[in-house]
């Protein structure tokens, strides 16, 4: 089928991805990403400008207001260039792949991501921010494109291909993985590097394993400071529950206020073990908030939602933040005198002569948190990306089945299988796991890591309700067609070339790293064995590659594959463990196998 395309207008309005829509007023000329539009720009020899981000990003919205809605830019960018818009989430493999072009060439990198290439898809240049007019000598938009456009002028042959190479294995030992994390962490604020801090969500897994394991002091002191920091400090939502992106200062208190559906699950996830590990009501409280904000905010038709904007009304934080006045005017003298010696509140604020809630004492005050929170549920609230994500709402079910497990919440558990079970319905087709779902549109296009975190999920519900076991050998053949012998891939999509899967948590864990656990658990849920170049091999990079340390960890023999024909006390057995129904009883855990302890039944 022959489609016309109209190369002379912004042809975004019709498209269902939220991100997208965002950039529909803009006067640059934007396409969406695909086949006929990469051939009519080989056709015509016109080199791309391909700009990557998503909804909730807070320089894409500037970026969007500033540059893209400069007329003198867009209209050197409508003569010079086919202009193509991209959502990061929707196609993630093409997001790698210029990302990895950015960090070759400037060693660092964010969204929006903007790339040049030539109509052949080699890459010229990337850059992130750019504005319309110059600032401190920094090149606008306009003058980074009209360089580009001049160079590829020049240099076209010279040009690298845009190729994507399978990673190079790095093997660490474990004792080394331990000390590089130890260098990186903090001890005075907890978290890892003494710059912005982001929520390490593959680390803290993988650290609490290992700290189950060995109850080394110093492997729970580096869990406890950074566990702390998040649920005491401004990442943490003191009044909804719930965790903010990052932190953009060292001492976790002013965060970049976007909220995202992968953080509530990695962090629903850990702090689930974390109340486990250390007996502590605080994580389970801090559990429970997540619990709270995914079914009040993030649900939608039995699923979850993408993510919340930072901004509001194009200012960051704004539904978040309080005046003191409005504290004042709000609340009683006894309720503003007991908020200001628990939470930071002062006349002067803390960002931007405003408040945001961070605690300095670790007490709750429930009445006045509900209080203010109803206050702040009748303000204008935080734009809200609907896309619905496969492998993010699978990480999701991963985590409240976690919390069901070991808070013995049973009501979630239900609610979490309700998930599960939406997400085989919407997403499993008979050849493949589809990755996103925008509106009324039919799933579309198919991705390493939604095979995999679907998979992933599907394990987990398998251990407590053994019908689970009937979708395992469907998922676990769709996952398998993503390994090529030489290496995994991210997607099958015919539009791109071919991406290989990256083993780099960020911050899910990598497709790579989901692959071989889902792979690893349903193995062993089966009783099977599978092909050992499809498992972890090697200890990789500390702090970047965790999930997949896990897994070595795992492999190695550091968890409990528990066989037991009765039910069991899932609050009492480890949390490296895994349940398979059968016969005899009894727990294999380092290459040794005993009977199950008599405690762990039900009774």
């Amino acid at each position: 089928m022959n489609i016309t395309i109209d190369f002379t207008k912004n042809n975004l309005e019709n498209s269902l991805s939220p991100y997208l829509k965002q950039h529909a007023q803009n006067p640059v000329h934007w396409q969406e990403w695909s086949t006929p539009v990469l051939e009519y720009a080989k056709t015509h020899d016109i080199p791309l400008f391909v700009s990557v981000g998503y909804a909730t990003c807070h320089w894409c919205h500037v970026m969007a207001a500033d540059a893209f809605s400069d007329s003198q830019t867009a209209n050197f960018i409508n003569d010079h260039f086919i202009a193509i818009k991209v959502d990061r989430e929707t196609r993630p493999d093409i997001d790698q792949i210029l990302m990895d072009f950015m960090l070759s060439q400037h060693g660092s990198g964010g969204w929006p991501l903007n790339v040049f290439l030539t109509s052949g898809l080699r890459p010229v240049a990337a850059l992130t921010y750019a504005g319309s007019t110059s600032k401190n000598g920094i090149p606008t938009l306009l003058d980074y494109a009209a360089s580009v456009l001049h160079f590829i002028k020049e240099k076209n042959e010279l040009l690298p291909p845009l190729e994507s190479q399978p990673p190079r294995k790095v093997s660490k030992s474990f004792e080394g993985i331990l000390q590089v994390i130890s260098a990186h962490f903090d001890p005075l604020y907890g978290g890892f590097g003494t710059t912005n801090k982001f929520p390490p969500h593959a680390t803290l897994l993988f650290l609490l394993n290992v700290f189950a394991v060995t109850k080394a002091p110093e492997i729970g002191d580096m869990c406890i400071k950074t566990l702390d920091a998040i649920r005491l400090k401004g990442l943490y939502d003191h009044l909804a529950g719930g965790i903010f992106r990052y932190c953009v200062d060292q001492k976790w208190t002013i965060p970049h206020f976007e909220k995202m559906l992968y953080d509530q699950a990695m962090a629903l996830w850990y702090f689930s073990l974390a109340a486990k590990i250390f007996d502590s009501r605080e994580y389970e409280h801090v559990a429970q908030g997540i619990v709270k904000n995914l079914f009040e905010t993030f649900a939608k038709d039995g699923l979850f939602v993408s993510a919340f904007d930072a901004d509001t009304h194009h200012h960051e934080g704004a539904t978040y933040l309080w005046s003191y006045a409005e504290l004042s005017s709000c609340l009683t003298q006894v309720e503003l005198e007991s908020l200001c010696k628990v939470y930071d509140v002062s006349e002067h604020g803390n960002f931007e002569g405003l408040v945001h809630l961070v605690k300095y004492a670790d007490v709750n005050l429930p009445i006045i948190q509900e209080k203010l929170l109803a206050i702040r549920r009748l303000r204008i609230q935080p734009g809200v990306d609907t896309k619905i994500l496969c492998n993010v709402n699978a990480l999701a079910v991963v985590g409240l089945i976690v919390y069901s497990r070991l808070i013995g919440d049973t009501v979630i558990r239900k609610k979490a299988l309700e998930v599960l079970s939406a997400l085989v319905d919407t997403f499993v087709t008979t050849t493949s796991v589809a990755h996103v779902v925008m509106g009324n549109e039919t799933p579309k296009y198919a991705f390493l890591s939604d095979a995999a975190s679907l998979l992933l999920a599907v394990t987990y519900a398998a251990e407590d309700d053994p019908l689970w076991l009937t979708h395992i050998p469907q998922l676990r053949a769709s996952v398998l067609t993503f390994f090529t012998g030489v290496g995994w891939v991210e997607a099958h999509e015919p539009d791109f070339i071919k991406v290989y899967a990256s083993e780099t948590d960020h911050p899910m864990p990598s497709g790579y790293a989901l692959a071989c656990m889902a792979l690893l658990r349903s193995d062993t849920l089966l009783g099977t064995h599978g092909n050992a170049d499809h498992f972890f091999k090697e200890y990789q990079h500390p702090l970047g590659s965790d999930f997949s340390n896990l897994g070595v960890f795992f492999q190695e023999g550091f968890w409990h594959i528990i066989t037991s024909s009765t039910p069991l006390d899932t609050k009492k057995v480890p949390i490296n463990s895994i349940v398979v129904k059968g016969t005899p009883d009894q727990d294999c855990y380092a290459g040794v196998c005993s009977p199950v302890t008599s405690s762990w039944y039900c009774v």
